[in-house]
């Protein structure tokens, strides 16, 4: 066969295996680019997972932690937190009631949703978590109307304005003044028994139920902050309010739990009703009216003998009682401070609905 023979009868062999192999080049190069998305998006999924599960977490905790605004009556409680790039729903449930001693038993679920930009065709991660709790209500153990680790001295016209006899009409009476032996001088003191003298600061600041140290470490979230000497116009009846310093009380009637780290002074004609906690003393003008209790001189426990004596007095004749004992104000200053307190081994990783 000459060579122009065999140049007619190969003609266009080049071209087909060419064609043939970029075809199988596209092929491959295809699946591996399909590979690399499928393990990408694989991989995305993976970390959209896990985010939410730590936002459902996240959220779960800061519920718990944060005094959610569940009390003894309620059945239910629900709330948003945003937290970067998501948001969690959190629905606490009642399952069963309380009765007697018996604490309630709550469901609380945290589902997150994120809300960061994904590829189109992705959808957004989702993942809910519960915990099963228990409710224990706040209660302030007040053991007087009262309770001073620092000195007390009251001036002013003669008459029990410092009462430990229960004003809300039951039986709870308290003492009137619980303090130190040597930390009262002055009228105006009764009660069940009318004062009760502690030798010991150690004995008198475990009586009052308060642990003020947790407090003053950033342990408690109050519902108005209050440091700037600025008072919200329309709180809500029984909030806690909080002072990182000295603070004072406008005219006026409030209620709830005020917390002081400072001192605490009382304007003239002001009604609290509730709790007063100070870290340092209580000043008081001529007509006031704490109804509730009062406790002070707590930063005495911190440094002893730093918190100089309250300043009690009563001069007006009518329409101020001074410092009274009432269970009932104490009982609904108390509820704010109600917690969910987890049970052990009660965490549930996935909960798709209830």
């Amino acid at each position: 066969m000459s060579n122009g023979q065999w140049a007619m009868g190969n003609r266009g062999f080049i071209l087909p295996t060419t064609l043939m192999v970029m075809t199988l080049l596209t092929v491959m190069l295809t699946a591996a680019f399909i590979l690399v998305s499928s393990e990408s998006r694989t991989t995305d999924h993976s970390f959209a997972a896990a985010r939410a599960l730590a936002r459902a977490e996240a959220g779960l905790q800061q519920y718990l932690t944060n005094t959610p605004s569940v009390t003894a009556t309620s059945t239910s409680d629900s709330t948003r937190i945003t937290l970067g790039g998501g948001y969690v729903d959190v629905v606490a449930t009642r399952l069963v009631p309380g009765s007697g001693t018996r604490r309630s038993l709550w469901l609380v679920r945290a589902t997150a949703t994120a809300t960061e930009g994904i590829a189109a065709g992705y959808t957004q991660a989702k993942r809910s978590v519960a915990q099963f709790a228990y409710l224990n209500p706040g209660w302030a153990y007040s053991r007087a109307a009262l309770t001073a680790l620092n000195s007390t001295t009251v001036t002013g016209i003669s008459g029990n304005f410092i009462n430990g006899l229960d004003y809300c009409g039951t039986s709870f009476d308290t003492t009137g003044l619980s303090s130190l032996t040597a930390g009262y001088s002055g009228p105006g003191i009764s009660g069940s028994p009318g004062r009760e003298n502690f030798t010991s600061l150690t004995v008198l600041y475990d009586s009052s139920h308060i642990d003020w140290l947790q407090l003053i470490n950033g342990n408690f979230v109050p519902d108005y902050d209050i440091s700037s000497g600025t008072w919200p116009s329309s709180p809500a009846a029984y909030s806690i309010f909080y002072s990182s310093g000295n603070v004072t009380v406008p005219a006026g009637t409030r209620s709830g739990t005020l917390v002081a780290q400072g001192d605490i002074t009382l304007s003239n004609n002001t009604t609290w009703n509730g709790l007063v906690i100070a870290g340092g003393r209580l000043i008081t003008p001529a007509s006031y009216t704490i109804m509730g209790a009062a406790t002070t001189g707590l930063n005495n426990v911190v440094t002893p003998g730093s918190v100089a004596a309250n300043t009690i007095q009563r001069t007006a004749t009518s329409g101020y009682f001074g410092i009274r004992w009432n269970v009932c104000t104490a009982y609904l200053a108390s509820l704010a401070m109600s917690a969910l307190a987890p049970v052990q081994n009660a965490w549930i990783g996935s909960w798709g609905g209830y």
